[in-house]
């Protein structure tokens, strides 16, 4: 296995291995886009232009400033398509917010192949690790309201925990420093739906730490 640019290039793999590649690789090349896509809007919109959305591409004639923001939008339409054919994927959805307002917003593709369902703007997705983000903001928002000491052992607050994951604090499980490992056996594609958190909690609940708390970083999406 060889570092290139920051990912792993590896020279031979199959499986759920190849299985776990490819989902990383084609959400990476989708953050980028959405990342270019999100750059050439906002660095083109004027402050204060109203909400847009794919419908109001008709609208009136365009001010010097909307013509910038309509090639903000082409461009980033061209971004958007391209990711979609190259990325094989079967749809998305693109927002752009500025100010509080989303001034961008456009659906590709399918949200069911086999019904050949589009994907509109309800469509719900996977949330992925945008969760941690939100995870964070919360355990912020508990820790500045007094409800969440991030460094007491989390025992504290959820007592039925194992010896070994109760020590940890929140701030190691946040900043992926209490030794929980990470995916393992294609569990990154798995589809088994868990009803609520504690169900979940199976998958990794029982296994020993990686590494002794606060002595090295592993991310880990099970610490979240």
């Amino acid at each position: 296995m060889q570092s290139v640019h920051g990912l792993h290039h590896v020279t031979a793999i199959s499986g759920p291995a190849q299985e776990n590649l490819d989902f990383y690789t084609g959400v990476l090349g989708m953050r980028r886009a959405a990342a270019r896509c999100a750059a050439v809007l906002l660095l083109c919109a004027p402050a204060g232009l109203p909400a847009q959305t794919e419908s109001a591409a008709s609208g009136p004639a365009p001010t010097v400033s909307r013509q910038g923001f309509d090639e903000a939008r082409r461009v980033a339409q061209t971004i958007a398509v391209g990711l979609h054919e190259q990325a094989s994927l079967p749809g998305f959805a693109l927002a752009v917010g500025l100010d509080g307002e989303i001034v961008f917003s456009q659906t590709f593709g399918f949200s069911d192949l086999e019904a050949r369902s589009p994907v509109v703007p309800s469509t719900r997705f996977r949330i992925g690790s945008v969760g941690k983000s939100l995870t964070s903001v919360g355990a912020m928002r508990l820790s500045e309201s007094g409800v969440l000491d991030l460094d007491q052992p989390i025992r504290r607050y959820l007592p039925d925990l194992p010896p070994e994951i109760g020590r940890l604090s929140a701030r190691q499980l946040a900043g992926h420093l209490g030794g929980i490992r990470h995916y393992r056996d294609g569990r990154l594609v798995s589809h088994t739906h868990y009803d609520d958190v504690t169900d979940a909690l199976e998958l990794f609940i029982d296994d020993p730490l990686i590494a002794a708390p606060g002595t090295s970083y592993e991310y880990s999406t099970y610490s979240y």
